[in-house]
């Protein structure tokens, strides 16, 4: 999984936005945290049979849990993951450090 979750990193790295899950800006492809992860695990383009839906809420969950410790099943994470990405303020660099804590607790 943490291959997957440093694929949706280089897409936020490569172009981050918010108010979308994904959108072109100045000819360059951009993603917000919940859009990078769902296009690396179950992209739109793929063939069903190709989409690892499980594995994208698992890591939906992975990066939640790392924004918000005492998330509890019932929060929908990528929901939370949404909320987070589109708060006014938030910056690429803040979404990059998320994605690297999430990666770093995957590992240990």
């Amino acid at each position: 999984m943490s291959d997957k979750l440093k694929q949706a990193r280089d897409l936020i790295a490569a172009g981050w936005t918010q108010l979308s899950y994904d959108r072109i800006v100045d000819d360059k492809q951009c993603y917000c945290a919940a859009g990078a992860i769902i296009e690396t695990y179950a992209p739109w383009m793929a063939k069903p049979s190709e989409r690892d839906h499980v594995g994208c809420e698992i890591a939906l969950r992975r990066l939640a849990k790392t924004l918000v410790p005492d998330l509890d099943g019932q929060d929908i994470a990528q929901g939370v993951i949404v909320n987070w990405n589109d708060t006014p303020g938030r910056t690429q660099d803040e979404v990059l450090a998320a994605f690297d804590k999430a990666i770093e607790e995957g590992a240990a």
